[in-house]
Parts: C-alpha cells; structure tokens; sequence
C-alpha cells in the first residue's frame, strides 16, 4: 500500500466537477452565518466580548461559551461515492477567551476555502457557508457540480435535493417559498445568478408541471477552456526564468501552494523572493513555500509597522513604543532575545509570546516589517 506523505495527496483537484457532496452535521443557524459576516474568516482571528454582546444583544459571558460551544459541534462532510472519498471537517478549531477579547482559530480547510484557487474554494466551500436559506446550500451544489449554463431538474428531483417529501403540494407553493428565495440567495451569496423556466407535459394552461429549466447567466470571460490555476503558474514560472533549474519540483511545488494555500498566497512568495534576494533565488523560493514558513506567515497581520532603522536598538525601542501606543499584549521579559540583535541585512525572524508573535523583516538601509499577530 502507497503512503500518503502529505495533505497534498487529499485535496485532489479530479474530484472537482464530479458527484462531490458537501453537508453538515448540524445545520448553520442565522446567528452563526451572522457571525461569520462580522468577523474575518482567517486562520487566527479575535473579536471583543463587548462587540459580541453588541451583535446578540447579550450580556452572559456563559452564553457567548455556549454559541461558540455549538458552533465547534458543526462539522462539514465532503464526500464522492464516485471516487469513494470522505472528510469531515469543522469550521471553528478552538477558541479562548482572554480578559476583554475572544481568540478564535478556524480549520485550515475553511481559511483555505477563502484563498483564490486552493482546493476548498473551487468546490465552493465559502460561499456555502455565507447562503442564508436553510436548504440553499443543497441546491447550489448540485449546480455548482453541474457546471453546465442550462439544467434541467425534475420536480421529483427539485424536491429529494429541497429535502421535502411530499409537503407543499403544489408547484406554486414550492415557487413562492423556497425555489425563489433560494435562487436569491444563490444570486446574493453564491456568486452565481440564474433565471428558470417551468416545463410542462403540454401548452394548455392546467398542463402538470414535470421540472424546471435552471438557466445560468454567464459573465464574459477571456478564456473560459482555460485553467487560472496552470496560467498563474506559468506566469510565475516566467517571473522566475533562468533562476529555476529544477523547473518540475519548483512547478509541482507551485501547484501544492496553490491547491492549499491559494494563487495570492503563491504569488506573494514569488514576488518576495526575487525582490530580497540577489542569489540563490530557487533555494529561497523552496524555504519560503515549506510547510513550517507558511504556518508562520500565512496570516494576514493584525498590526503592521513599517520604518526605517538606524539601529536594531532603535527597532527593539519602536517596536515596545508601538505595542503601548496600539494597547497589544504585554510581552515577557524574555521576549526580545539575543535573536534580534543578530539579524542581518535582509533576514527575517519571528518572536513568539504568550498572546502574540512578531515577525520582523529587516532591511538595514530600507523599510523594515515588523508584523504583530495576536493570538
């Protein structure tokens, strides 16, 4: 039996486009939908109590452990009986409450579902979980899946995918109360607009109804027989040139970063590699796409600071006068080791504590980065 060596050999990109089935184990409430729009869907994350009280009108702190109880017991299915795949995911991976704030720490699956081109976010995964009619996540799928522009859905088809038995007996009544809110919904919160057509057994006016023609509306596209993944990674490909001689592990590398981590994120690398280093481009490039760099950086920064220094003295300084001044954790004493003070021109390092880390990018007769992510 073949070893999996890596999460890589999970997200496959064949299974995109066929029977894939996503569900929850629990169904999303309103207020968890609600939550999600108030906050920044990234791996790490934080929001003040006080806010969180402002968005439910609550003043129990037991009640706030008790939403996000519930919300940790949602896990997502993605299944495939074509390709006999299965996972289960959850959304929120842990969370802590701190004086005055909550940390939050979302799945690498769902903060990956957000980055253009991973794996998660071309089966759609985002915008599933933003849909606010209860069953609009099932019927976007099963057309998200289709990839076709005109679908045909039969009504006893519409109504095993609606999930309603025999109820609403009418056409009429699932029109009025599901199908049209839902295509809204889909329309506002699933990125694809549709119109529909009903298909009936003849043309006289009291014909039975047999199905629905689902029309989608196209946006014109430069290329739609193209893949945006490989032409990114061409396009990177080029940007690097002769500084590649291992051109299949640095293309394979590519795709790896993009299936989990998404185009911008790849392109970032890209573009930080060749602007910081003179030499070895394909050495750096391969150390700043590895698994234990991007853990540390994939996250967008909660505070930036960016100057000049004289000295990495003046640094240590700036840095302890902007932490008072934005009101971030107090660091221990041993924070700034000798670490610091052994940087060199162009290197990076990043400083962890209790609540936060720092990572500082030096650049000795330049801006210096210095980003601050809490935790």
């Amino acid at each position: 039996m073949n070893k999996i060596n890596d999460k890589f050999s999970l997200l496959n990109f064949e299974l995109i486009g066929k029977d894939i089935k996503i569900d929850f184990t629990k169904h999303l409430t309103k207020k968890d939908k609600e939550f999600f729009r108030h906050i920044k869907m990234q791996k790490y994350n934080h929001i003040s109590l006080l806010k969180f009280y402002e968005i439910y009108s609550l003043k129990e702190k037991e009640n706030v452990i008790k939403f996000l109880n519930n919300l940790m017991n949602k896990n997502i299915i993605i299944s495939s009986k074509e390709n006999n795949y299965f996972t289960c995911i959850n959304i929120l991976q842990s969370y802590h409450i701190n004086n005055a704030f909550i940390y939050l720490v979302f799945s690498d699956e769902i903060t990956s579902s957000f980055k253009k081109g991973s794996f998660f976010d071309k089966l759609g995964l985002r915008n599933i979980l933003f849909l606010e009619e209860k069953f609009s996540y099932r019927l976007y799928q099963y057309i998200y899946n289709n990839r076709e522009d005109n679908i045909y859905i039969s009504i006893e088809e519409l109504r095993e995918i609606l999930e309603i038995g025999d109820s609403y007996k009418r056409f009429y009544d699932i029109e009025k109360n599901l199908l049209i809110p839902i295509l809204e919904d889909i329309k506002n919160n699933g990125e694809i607009e549709l119109t529909y057509q009903k298909i009936k057994n003849g043309e006289h006016k009291s014909a039975k109804i047999l199905g629905i023609n689902l029309n989608r509306i196209v946006p014109v596209t430069v290329d739609s027989n193209s893949d945006p993944t490989l032409h990114t990674i061409d396009i990177l490909m080029a940007k690097l040139g002769n500084n590649i001689k291992n051109f299949s592990e640095i293309y394979s590398l590519l795709i790896k970063t993009i299936t989990e981590y998404g185009e911008d994120f790849a392109k970032e690398k890209v573009e930080y590699v060749l602007k910081n280093y003179d030499s070895d481009i394909e050495k750096n490039l391969k150390a700043s796409l590895t698994q234990d760099n991007i853990n540390e950086i994939i996250e967008k920064p909660d505070f930036i600071l960016k100057k000049a220094f004289k000295s990495l003295f003046q640094m240590h300084t700036e840095i302890l006068l902007f932490i008072q001044k934005n009101n971030l954790p107090q660091l221990s004493k041993y924070m700034f080791t000798i670490t610091l003070y052994s940087l060199k021109d162009k290197e990076s390092v990043t400083l962890k504590d209790k609540n936060m880390s720092i990572k500082i990018t030096y650049n000795k007769n330049d801006i210096s980065i210095i980003e601050f992510y809490l935790y």
